[in-house]
């Protein structure tokens, strides 16, 4: 792999890893603590079909996916009240 390759890989990841600590302690200091069943099968189905539909190549993919199930989640939601 050439060498400005490399680098571009790995300031992508810690770019990714930052903003997933930055959202854990959100979440975190929100819901006071953190326990595995607040992650259950719904959140598994939900992350999967967010990069299955904004695809998994790249990160505007995944961030069109989760905009698109975020939508459609609350316009279920606003159906179902009425």
């Amino acid at each position: 792999m050439p060498r400005h390759r490399r680098s571009a890989s790995s300031h992508q990841y810690l770019c990714t890893r930052a903003c997933s600590l930055h959202r854990g302690a959100l979440y975190s200091s929100y819901f006071e603590a953190v326990h595995p069943e607040s992650f259950g099968l719904g959140v598994l189905v939900d992350v999967l079909l967010m990069l299955f539909l904004g695809g998994y190549g790249s990160i505007w993919g995944g961030l069109i996916g989760a905009t698109f199930v975020t939508v459609l989640a609350g316009s279920a939601d606003v159906a179902k009240r009425g």
